[in-house]
Order: C-alpha cells, then structure tokens, then sequence
C-alpha cells in the first residue's frame, strides 16, 4: 500500500469513528439528558447521610465534703466549687466540668456516647485550693 492510499484509509476510517461517537452520544458533549432536552431524575437511589452518633447525658449528685482533708470542719460557705473529670474507660483524655457554687450537689453530663465511664470529683475552697480527688466511680452509659 502506498503512501497515499494509507492517508486515505486512514481518513475514513477516523469519519467512521468519528459518527459511531456522535451515534452513540460519546463525541465529548455535555451528554447527561436525553433526546428531547429534558433532565430525568437519576434511576438510583442519592446516598443517605449517615445516622449521627446517639448521645445522652447523665446527672451526677454527690454530697458536700464536711470536712477538710486535715480533720478541720468545713462549712458549706467555704467551698467555692467541685471539678468533676470524666472519660470514656480507655480514653486518653479527661473532659472536665466546673461548678463555680459551692452550695451544689449534682450537674449534668451533657453528649455522652455509649460506653462505660470513669469518673471523679475535686472539691475547691473560696481560696483556691483543691481537695485530693474523689474515688472513682465508674458507670455505664
């Protein structure tokens, strides 16, 4: 085959791709609709989003110390505050709460997930200084 008939060869060959692309729709238009121009609604399903995680919160109630740690009373009037440290058993990291009144004996644990946790109290005075920690509970959620 000469050089000329392999050009033209070749020439028809790519017209002939080139209507089997327009015929089926893959000549690199925008392609999508159908025929008439209009959008149909896709024939799937859209992804869900995922469920988000299930929180719940959990009340904490504790009676105030009467005493300090040396023996010498304590009067409620005295205490500033409490600490409350939480985690998740496993977890790297305590979060924690501060109850800037003395006078409380319970507050809630707000977005808790599922799990068993580990869980611990300070008391602190009107000074600042805080008590050693509580024992540590531990409770399910």
């Amino acid at each position: 085959m000469n050089v000329f008939s392999r050009k033209i060869t070749t020439a028809i060959l790519m017209a002939f791709l080139a209507a089997l692309l327009t015929a089926c729709g893959g000549g690199g238009g925008s392609g999508g609709g159908d025929s008439d121009g209009l959008d149909n609604p896709p024939t799937s399903n859209p992804p869900q989003p995922p469920n988000p995680p299930v929180t719940a919160s959990a009340t904490l109630s504790w009676l105030p110390p009467s005493e300090r740690e040396d023996g010498d009373p304590l009067v409620v009037g005295a205490i500033g505050g409490y600490e409350i440290n939480y985690r998740m058993v496993g977890g790297e990291q305590f979060s924690s709460v501060v109850v800037n009144d003395g006078a409380a004996t319970e507050v809630v644990l707000e977005d808790l997930q599922a799990g068993r946790y580990e869980i611990y109290i300070h008391a602190f005075d009107n000074e600042g200084l805080y008590s050693i920690p509580s024992d540590t509970i531990f409770t399910s959620i």
